[in-house]
């Protein structure tokens, strides 16, 4: 038996996490929650390996999920970790702030599970 895949979700909202947590259920994924940028990048910086996925909101107190990304990307052993910003910010210069940050994918609030299955190319269970 093959283990979960490990996905790091980064969100100040719990209401966010839950659902997060439960479409990645939908895929038989593990989440691995945070409520803020710096306990997400400790437990990232301790990770070996470092899982293979993080989705983060853009917009939290302390650290936020800009400079998040950007620290992640400025240590090569993130470099093949696909990151996908979430947010409610959806101005075209606010979207392309994420992804120079490091962004690979940007899914814009409020958004469904069958969006964020689609983006990461995962059928919906329920439709098989």
């Amino acid at each position: 038996m093959t283990e979960p895949m490990k996905v790091v979700i980064v969100d100040d909202n719990p209401v966010n996490l839950d659902v997060l947590a439960m479409t990645l259920e939908l895929i038989e994924a593990e989440a691995i929650p945070f409520e803020n940028g710096i306990s997400a990048l400790a437990h990232l910086q301790a990770s070996d390996p470092p899982p293979p996925l993080l989705i983060v909101d853009r917009m939290m107190p302390g650290m936020d999920g800009l400079e998040l990304v950007r620290r992640l990307r400025a240590d090569r052993r993130f470099d093949t970790m696909r990151i996908i910003m979430a947010s409610a910010s959806v101005e075209p210069e606010e979207i392309e702030e994420g992804r120079a940050a490091g962004a690979d994918d940007y899914l814009t609030k409020p958004f469904g599970p069958d969006d964020l299955l689609d983006l990461l190319g995962q059928p919906d269970p329920d439709d098989r």
